[in-house]
């Protein structure tokens, strides 16, 4: 965290990883933690409203991830606890929304040849410019669909295969971040989300850190003491830009997001 005399900023954490020890750049992360850090002191109170929410790509882990990852886990859908059970081929979020999950690319940290069972990793299409087209299966969960395993068997020696996403990749949009935020008349960035999140109903409530206020398509103050509730199964459907800049990590490719219709409770 930064400190300027009695001010204190928002806490901020950085990593990165890579294949080659030629590519370590311990620099880069550092220069971003203190950006953060830094761009966060000055922190002000503001008024409840409703508007827009630019989530970092770390904050895209943090308050939507896990429950993609649970929706589309054939696991979750055959024991009848993800939000997507029944909707192949269907609208289950914004049309500017493309995932897949891909371990075959070979710069990701998460790339491999073949799954907790030997299965061959490929690509698979989840979501296609907003239509559901695929779960993620092991063998066994196939089995249970009659269909052939994506290669998404995971876990230890020591316990049966689970069904787990390897790297999942969430397409570029048209718009660099710049322009996310000069498009939005009031709203918040949002550096790191800190709260609860179900993945089960997609309720979640939370803190704003390291976030900033949006005014007229400007950053105007860092804020402090807000918070944000919804739904993120309502959230992927008010989804109004994703950023053409990504950030890798250990398990998935991310972009900004912009949402519309989100609640921010101030105080």
């Amino acid at each position: 965290m930064a400190i300027d005399g009695s001010d204190v900023s928002s806490f901020d954490v950085q990593t990165d990883g890579c294949h080659m020890l030629a590519d370590v750049k311990v620099s880069t992360s550092a220069e971003i933690l203190a950006q953060n850090t830094l761009n966060s002191l000055g922190a002000k109170k503001i008024d409840s409203f409703k508007g827009e929410l630019i989530l970092s790509p770390g904050a895209v882990s943090e308050l939507l991830l896990e429950t993609i990852t649970h929706s589309i886990n054939s696991d979750s859908v055959q024991k009848k606890t993800s939000g997507f059970q029944g909707k192949i081929e269907k609208i289950v979020s914004s049309t500017h929304l493309t995932i897949e999950d891909d371990p075959t690319d070979a710069k990701s940290l998460a790339a491999a040849s073949f799954d907790r069972e030997g299965v061959p990793h490929t690509r698979t299409k989840i979501i296609d410019s907003g239509v559901l087209k695929s779960f993620l299966y092991n063998t066994y969960t196939a089995a249970k669909d009659h269909v052939e395993s994506t290669g998404n068997a995971a876990g230890g020696p020591n316990s049966p295969p689970v069904v787990s996403s390897t790297n999942l990749v969430i397409s570029p949009g048209s718009s660099n971040l710049g322009t996310l935020i000069a498009e939005v008349n009031r709203g918040i960035v949002l550096n790191r989300f800190s709260g609860n999140v179900n993945p089960i109903s997609g309720e979640f409530s939370g803190v704003v850190k390291g976030g900033h206020y949006i005014l007229n398509g400007k950053i105007i103050f860092p804020v402090k003491e807000v918070m944000i509730a919804g739904n993120v199964f309502d959230a992927l459907a008010n989804i109004t830009g994703i950023s053409r800049e990504r950030r890798c990590f250990s398990d998935s490719v991310l972009p900004h997001i912009r949402i519309e219709n989100i609640a921010f409770i101030g105080q």
